[in-house]
């Protein structure tokens, strides 16, 4: 069973918590909360959820039925170009986002990104996109700015 118990899951609702405990195989604080320091208290509380796929319908039976909106791509499994494990779906309901995959690949390339921005310390979200579209779906960022981050940058060149 997962612990759910530390400071960290405070914002989880007590409902995702028993759902999560019973169905999921794995969850985790992320989001800039977890990975900026100072952590910004001001923004929502993230909880990445991975699960097998027969246990998504029933969890996200839970999280409708207890006012939870649905934040993420409305295409459909059957016309979605992108690959199984490449997908999740977000939820929201107060200061509480789930997103939710039944990918193991996606949840690992999700920690792998949210770790690479707490080691970097990146506090412009715009960043923190960069990293999680490079690491999840190998895309360069188009956003053409100045590094404000000296360790990206090397000789004037932006690593």
């Amino acid at each position: 069973m997962i612990d759910l118990d530390g400071p960290e899951f405070n914002e989880l609702p007590d409902v995702a918590k028993s759902g999560i405990r019973v169905l999921a195989k794995e969850c985790h604080p992320v989001g800039s909360r977890v990975t900026c320091d100072p952590a910004p208290m001001d923004t929502d509380a993230d909880y990445l959820v991975y699960m097998d796929k027969a246990c998504v319908r029933p969890f996200v039976a839970i999280l409708m039925a207890h006012d939870y909106d649905f934040n993420g791509s409305r295409i459909e499994d059957a016309t979605n170009a992108l690959p199984d494990n490449w997908r999740f779906k977000s939820f929201k309901r107060g200061v509480c986002n789930i997103i939710l995959t039944a990918s193991e690949d996606f949840c690992d390339r999700f920690l792998a990104a949210s770790h690479v921005c707490k080691r970097l310390n990146l506090l412009n979200k715009e960043d923190r996109i960069a990293v999680f579209q490079a690491v999840l779906y190998a895309n360069k960022w188009a956003n053409e700015r100045e590094p404000d981050h000296p360790m990206l940058t090397f000789e004037g060149a932006e690593l």
